[in-house]
């Protein structure tokens, strides 16, 4: 195992080795989730530099990214 802990608190190292010691399934998701966040905040950065309807349709994205992400999980299971 090459996480380890450093007075109690994860080092950079260790959250590095966990992230590429995860299974496929959680890459899968972690990449689906953050393609939500990422959508979301695009969407909010959009909002507030006044261009509503572009932020409006970047945020329809975070549910469709989601039952994407679902799906194609859950094929794979």
């Amino acid at each position: 195992v090459c996480c380890v802990e450093d007075h109690g608190q994860s080092s950079c190292i260790s959250m590095l080795c966990k992230l590429f010691t995860r299974s496929a399934a959680d890459k899968g998701k972690t990449i689906y989730v953050g393609g939500t966040l990422l959508s979301i905040l695009i969407s909010l950065s959009l909002y507030l530099s006044g261009k509503r309807e572009a932020a409006i349709f970047v945020g329809l994205w975070a549910p469709t990214i989601l039952n994407l992400g679902q799906s194609l999980l859950e094929e794979d299971s």
